[in-house]
């Protein structure tokens, strides 16, 4: 029960710095830009970057690309880290950032250990399967003259 409400906080904590990034990355475009310019940075850089996720590295993705999420999950959480760093400063820049990966590795950890195990054992079977299928010669030992 421990676990599962530990996972369950961690996806909660990851859903709402998903929520920070797309705030940082509007806060630094109204920043950045001036007049029309600024509506279309503070609102179109976030709305693309939930196109992006919801394409890619939502849970329940749009396409099924794995490298495509982490791609996706990198661009828009780095920044979001820059975004803060140049409107807040390093200091909330290094808490997000540490924050986020953190996060991430908490969520994800699961699944890539599921992912090696699975690629060993199919290493291991697979080198089962080629040193079996080998032509195994037994030699006698040669007797020694004399």
């Amino acid at each position: 029960m421990i676990k599962n409400t530990f996972i369950g906080a961690n996806f909660a904590l990851l859903f709402l710095l998903e929520l920070m990034a797309l705030a940082a990355i509007g806060w630094w475009g109204f920043k950045t830009g001036s007049g029309v310019d600024s509506w279309l940075l503070g609102l179109g850089i976030p709305a693309g970057a939930m196109v992006l996720w919801g394409m890619y590295a939502a849970p329940h993705a749009v396409q099924d690309i794995p490298w495509m999420a982490v791609a996706v999950k990198v661009l828009v959480f780095d920044g979001a880290a820059i975004a803060l760093l140049v409107c807040a400063g390093p200091r909330w820049a290094l808490i997000y950032a540490t924050a986020a990966v953190l996060n991430l590795i908490i969520v994800h950890l699961p699944r890539v250990s599921a992912h090696f195990a699975q690629l060993a054992a199919k290493v291991a079977v697979h080198h089962q399967m080629s040193s079996s299928s080998r032509c195994h010669h037994h030699h006698r030992p040669q007797r020694r003259p004399g």
